[in-house]
């Protein structure tokens, strides 16, 4: 009777692990096509959530399998830790990149000057009708009211130089960075404005991201201002301004070798 009892496999075991590959190949599938463009954001994040969600049902069945092959006697208990394992695996980069922007506001569009900050050249009649909108509300706004709140590093830049010594720092930062430059207005005369537009895409997943960096001619020098804009999704999770920091310490680090 013993032996019938451990020679019995346990079905939840190796449901655990079929759970946990599907969970895998969905979230690597989702990551192909959307870096190569084969399918939208909202699609992508559609099908991310599904692969969570079943890595998340896998790693439930597989803990559950480890108490019961254990009480039980039944075999499986390396289905069920293989479930457990690779699951916690596919949940552990969404869970270090949503975790600390689960404390942050849900917001999108973040810019160093929130009274007048960068407009986009962008055609919004050639944006996805999924995307998010580019009109900002303004400093008066909520919006800006989280961004002073969370973001108080968030600021404009002042170098003493000549707006075209400034958009040229600005423009190698950029071509630094590897960003998609989308549109240039260099300064024409002396003393006038410049701004750089181009997408920042996000490491692995290749989320799209519009940012401008603008050059504006102020006394006795040129002051810096970065905008940065998620295409998708309600929250950034702290991306943009992180983007906008990079980018302010970058020109200061040219500038000053």
């Amino acid at each position: 009777m013993s032996r019938d009892v451990r020679e019995h496999w346990s079905p939840v075991a190796r449901w655990s692990l079929r759970l946990a590959i599907i969970s895998a190949l969905i979230l690597i599938y989702a990551v192909v096509l959307h870096r190569y463009g084969f399918i939208t954001s909202p699609a992508a994040f559609a099908l991310i959530a599904g692969g969570c969600t079943i890595a998340l049902m896998s790693l439930a069945l597989g803990l559950f399998a480890i108490l019961t092959t254990w009480v039980r006697v039944q075999r499986g208990l390396r289905f069920a830790l293989g479930g457990s394992l690779l699951s916690t695996l596919v949940l552990a980069y969404p869970a270090m990149i949503i975790g600390p922007g689960l404390l942050l506001p849900a917001i999108h569009d973040i810019s160093t000057d929130l009274d007048d900050p960068p407009e986009f050249a962008i055609d919004a009649a050639n944006r996805p009708s999924w995307a998010n909108s580019l009109e900002h509300p303004g400093g008066e706004s909520a919006l800006a009211d989280a961004q002073r709140a969370s973001y108080p590093e968030v600021t404009p830049l002042f170098l003493e130089m000549q707006t075209e010594e400034a958009f040229d720092l600005a423009m190698q930062v950029v071509a630094d960075l590897g960003w998609k430059v989308t549109a240039v207005e260099e300064p024409v005369l002396p003393g006038s404005p410049g701004q750089i537009e181009a997408v920042a895409y996000t490491p692995i997943l290749a989320f799209a991201n519009d940012v401008a960096v603008r050059v504006t001619a102020v006394p006795n020098g040129t002051m810096f201002d970065v905008r940065s804009v998620s295409l998708y999704g309600r929250s950034d999770l702290g991306d943009n301004a992180d983007r906008i920091v990079d980018v302010i310490r970058r020109i200061e680090e040219l500038e000053s070798r």
